[in-house]
């Protein structure tokens, strides 16, 4: 890959559909597009901050933003990148009962997705992006949408 490639970035609070977008766009340009999973960079349990006792998955500090920008970077000039995933569309096992993430290796392509819900909050990252994308909805449909997706880790 010689110029480069696209980069989109999609955002938004839980269960607003930005995981569903960026499998429906990677589907539509197959074979032209990567994703990166914002969920794929999540620090260990015993890294992230508590709140009131409980993990606080919520908090930016859970994600391992300076892994992300150097994977980023390295897509963005062309070179793969390896991941350990549980991403729906390639470990499609990964559930509570196998709670297991597979490696998968990323490769450059003219567009890259990076989709999670706090894409956009470290200005790193949001400078490598071209394309940005916040999608909203109402706390009362995201939180029955919520209710129904997997944990972070």
């Amino acid at each position: 890959m010689s110029q480069k490639p696209l980069v989109v970035g999609i955002g938004g609070g839980t269960g607003t559909g930005k995981t569903t977008l960026a499998i429906a766009l990677y589907r539509k340009h197959l074979g032209q597009c990567s994703i990166v999973h914002l969920d794929d960079y999540f620090k260990k349990a015993e890294e992230v901050p508590k709140l009131n006792g409980f993990i606080n998955w919520e908090d930016p500090s859970a994600l391992d933003y300076d892994n992300l920008h150097d994977d980023l970077v390295s897509l963005i000039e062309g070179r793969p990148v390896t991941v350990k995933t549980k991403s729906e569309l390639f470990n499609p096992h990964y559930d509570h009962q196998n709670p297991l993430k597979i490696e998968h290796r990323i490769e450059p392509m003219p567009i890259l997705i990076v989709e999670g819900y706090m894409v956009l909050y470290d200005p790193r990252i949001r400078d490598l992006l071209d394309i940005k994308i916040f999608l909203d909805m109402p706390l009362q449909e995201s939180s029955k949408r919520r209710s129904h997706t997997k944990d972070p880790v």
